[in-house]
């Protein structure tokens, strides 16, 4: 547990460094996601997306999704952090965060095998540091209208819908103050 102590104490918000987050069941580490990642990040989406309620299925193969990731990580716009355990992939979250404007969540992943054992939630919270950071005043996302564990898991982090949709998703919301 030093070690992990030791990491967290080096990198608050996921800068250039990595951090170790201990789990109730071992420990993974959250850091920027790299080129080499990219395969894995198109995977842990399609197991995840195949596991979450969607009212239509992911309209990407595995290939088009490595492609989508890595034109947004060589754009300049996403930042994408990834959780990792050794060489295994736990899960990602891209996102848009500019300075000064609200902030956006592209895209949140746990691989099924991983569920609730807090991959999710220490990644969101990286990405709320970040948001932060930017002083993005507060950060939207789209759920599938069907992920009830998804719309239960950003209401136990303080967002909420606002009763608006982009096509047939809706909108969530989170004040960054609240972060």
């Amino acid at each position: 547990m030093s070690e992990a102590n030791s990491n967290s104490a080096n990198a608050s918000a996921v800068g250039t460094s990595a951090k170790l987050m201990p789990s109730g069941y071992s420990s993974f580490l959250i850091r920027r996601a790299m080129p080499d990642d990219i395969e894995a990040i198109a995977h842990v989406e399609i197991a995840a997306a195949e596991a979450e309620g969607r009212l239509a299925p992911l309209d990407f193969s595995w290939l088009e999704l490595c492609d989508v990731w890595h034109k947004r990580m060589l754009s300049g716009k996403f930042e994408v952090l990834v959780a990792v355990q050794g060489t295994n992939l736990l899960g990602f979250i891209g996102i848009i965060a500019p300075r000064n404007r609200d902030g956006f969540i592209q895209a949140i992943y746990v691989d099924p095998k991983y569920f609730r054992r807090g991959i999710g939630s220490a990644l969101l919270a990286q990405a709320e540091l970040i948001f932060a950071r930017n002083r993005c005043p507060r950060v939207v996302l789209y759920v599938e209208p069907l992920n009830h564990n998804g719309q239960r898991f950003y209401r136990r982090a303080g967002y909420h819908y606002i009763n608006k949709n982009f096509r047939h998703l809706n909108i969530w919301v989170k004040e960054i103050s609240s972060c």
